[in-house]
C-alpha cells in the first residue's frame, strides 16, 4: 500500500497543479479580492519601454480577463460541490468491494484506486480553470513576447528539432517526447528556441511494460552564425558517477575550470581546451545559475557543438510559462514581469559569449 500511495503522490503533483485551489474556491475566498493596480512600472533596465507597451496592449484587456476569472470560478465552485458526494461513493464502493467481494489473492492495495478515480472527478471539475488559463496563454502571453519583435509563443510544440541535436551528447536515449511551451525569436542575429519537454522510454511489452522518466525540464537552443572548432559538454557535477561520465565522453579531456566555487558545481568536457576556456567564462557560469534558478532548476547541462548551444535545465514539473493562480484578480503584470525577465537572461547569455560576433573561433 506504501509504494502504491507514493505512486498516487507523484501522478497527483503532475496533474493535478490547480490542487490547492479547491478549498479558496469552495469557500469563496476568491470574490474578497478586488483588482487594483497601478498599471506596469518599470523596475528593470530590460523592462524600459514596456510601460507604454503595456498601457496600449494588455490594459485593455483586463476588465475582459477579469470577468472570464469570474465566471470560470463560479463553475468550477459548482463543480467541485456536486464531485464531493461521487467521490465519496467511489471511495466506499471500491472498498467495500475490496473488503468482501475481491478475491483473496487481489492486489489489497485498494487505497490508491479508489483515490485516484475519486480524485479524477475534482481533476474534471477544474476544468474552467484550466480554460483560463489556455485563454492567457493563447492571448496574452504571444503579445508579451512580441514586445520584443522577432519572439513568438506557441503554447504547444512538435520538438522536431531535437532529432538535430543528437550530436551534443546530452540527450538521453529517449523514444516518445512531449513538449509545451515554446518561444521561438532572434536576438543579434542568434536564433533562440526554448521550450519544456519531457523525454522517457518505454521498455518491455505486456505486463512488463513500463515507462522511464528520463528527462523533464526546459530546454534553451541558441543557432549561431559560426562553428566552434571544437565540442565543450557542462554537466553538473555528480560525484561518486564521475567515472561513468568519463567513460560517456571518453574522446573528450576534462577541463578544469578557474573559479573554484564552478568547479565544484561543474565537470567540463572539451575537444579544445582552448576554447572552452575562453566559452566558459565566470559571466557566462554565473548567468547559467541564474537562468536556472529563475527555472527552479535541480541539474543543468550545457553543449557547444557545430554552431550550436543547447541548455537543459531539469525541473520538477512543466511550469515555465504558466499564469498565476485565479484566486487572485489577474492584471497580467506579474506574468509579464517573469517573461521579460527570462527573455533577458537568455539574450544576456548571447552578449556575455558574444555569440553574435565574428572572433575568429
Amino acid at each position: 500500500m506504501r509504494n502504491g500511495f507514493s505512486n498516487f503522490v507523484g501522478l497527483a503533483s503532475k496533474y493535478f497543479v490547480d490542487a490547492k485551489a479547491i478549498l479558496p474556491i469552495l469557500i469563496g475566498r476568491y470574490k474578497k479580492y478586488h483588482l487594483s493596480s497601478d498599471g506596469f512600472i518599470e523596475q528593470k533596465k530590460y523592462e524600459k519601454g514596456f510601460a507604454k507597451y503595456y498601457q496600449e496592449n494588455l490594459l485593455p484587456l483586463v476588465k475582459e480577463f477579469e470577468e472570464r476569472r469570474l465566471k470560470r470560478l463560479g463553475q468550477a465552485r459548482i463543480f467541485l460541490l456536486l464531485s464531493f458526494p461521487g467521490a465519496i461513493g467511489i471511495i466506499t464502493g471500491v472498498v467495500y468491494y475490496y473488503k468482501f467481494y475481491a478475491p483473496s489473492d487481489l492486489d489489497q492495495d485498494y487505497f490508491t484506486p479508489a483515490v485516484l478515480l475519486a480524485l479524477s472527478l475534482f481533476y474534471f471539475a477544474l476544468w474552467p480553470l484550466r480554460k483560463y488559463k489556455a485563454r492567457i496563454k493563447g492571448k496574452i502571453f504571444p503579445k508579451v513576447f512580441n514586445f520584443f519583435g522577432d519572439f513568438k509563443y506557441n503554447s504547444k510544440c512538435s520538438g522536431g528539432r531535437l532529432e538535430v541535436l543528437e550530436d551534443s551528447q546530452i540527450l538521453p536515449n529517449y523514444n516518445r517526447l512531449f513538449c509545451e511551451d515554446e518561444v521561438v525569436g532572434c536576438y543579434k542575429n542568434v536564433a533562440i528556441d526554448f521550450f519544456e519537454t519531457r523525454l522517457t522510454r518505454v521498455n518491455g511489452h505486456g505486463k512488463s511494460r513500463g515507462t522511464q522518466y528520463l528527462f523533464t525540464g526546459v530546454m534553451v537552443l541558441f543557432d549561431v552564425k559560426k562553428n566552434f572548432k571544437g565540442k565543450t559538454i557542462i554537466v553538473q557535477d555528480h560525484g561518486k558517477i564521475g567515472n561513468w561520465l568519463k567513460k560517456k565522453f571518453k574522446a573528450l579531456e576534462n577541463v578544469k575550470l578557474e573559479d573554484p566555487r564552478f568547479e565544484k558545481m561543474f565537470e567540463v568536457y572539451s575537444s579544445d581546451q582552448i576554447e572552452a576556456r575562453y566559452l566558459l567564462t565566470t559571466s557566462f557560469m554565473e548567468r547559467l545559475l541564474a537562468l536556472g534558478s529563475l527555472l527552479k532548476s535541480s541539474n543543468i547541462e550545457a553543449s557547444f557543438f557545430n554552431d550550436k548551444l543547447l541548455i537543459k535545465f531539469t525541473t520538477k514539473g512543466l511550469k515555465m510559462f504558466e499564469p498565476k493562480t485565479p484566486l487572485y484578480p489577474e492584471d497580467f503584470v506579474d506574468d509579464c514581469r517573469k517573461c521579460l525577465k527570462e527573455i533577458a537572461l537568455m539574450c544576456s547569455i548571447i552578449d556575455v559569449l558574444k555569440l553574435d560576433m565574428d572572433i575568429g573561433m
